[in-house]
């Protein structure tokens, strides 16, 4: 049986190595975006910063250069297929919703169109909070839904076989 003292030391040792490894992975996923903004533009990115994530299991860059984009890196392909199935579904029926440029062969990465910092949770935080929207915040959700009354007759451009069944739950999230 081993001491306090080397289960201590051990540890100390596993959390040293945690940080590295998150480095190197982040590494490792700029670089294969980096690569999806040089085919998609023709030149570099100047600058990648990670964003915060939200609600995703995916991981969200923002790539400056001569195009500002959304770089984004998820693990899983089932999950991505239908994200991306929906994205173009959404888009043809005229949702103003970012536009998917380029996706790797494995999909596991792909870049979109950059609309900025704001988020729609973020935007109404003070009516959330409240349960009281102010007639800005009432505005915005008027139309961000307005949109979407368009959609129940659209569903010719909904083709259930390119939904993975195990991927329902994450498309029903669409606003990743």
């Amino acid at each position: 049986m081993y001491s306090d003292e080397y289960y201590l030391n051990q540890l100390s040792y596993f959390l040293v190595f945690i940080p590295i490894f998150a480095r190197k992975y982040t590494i490792m996923i700029t670089e294969e975006l980096q690569k999806l903004y040089l085919a998609y533009t023709g030149v570099p990115a100047e600058n990648i910063t990670e964003l915060p994530s939200s609600g995703s299991n995916r991981r969200y860059f923002r790539l400056a250069g001569v195009q500002t984009l959304i770089g984004v890196y998820g693990t899983c392909i089932d999950e991505n297929e239908a994200f991306l199935y929906m994205a173009a579904h959404f888009r043809r029926c005229g949702l103003p919703i970012p536009e998917i440029h380029i996706v790797s062969e494995d999909k596991t990465y792909y870049l979109q169109e950059d609309l900025g910092d704001t988020l729609l949770f973020h935007a109404i935080e003070k009516g959330r909070a409240t349960s009281v929207f102010s007639e800005d915040e009432k505005e915005l959700l008027r139309k961000t839904i307005r949109p979407l009354s368009s959609l129940p007759g659209r569903t010719d451009l909904i083709s259930p076989v390119a939904i993975p069944s195990r991927s329902l739950t994450n498309v029903l999230s669409f606003g990743t």
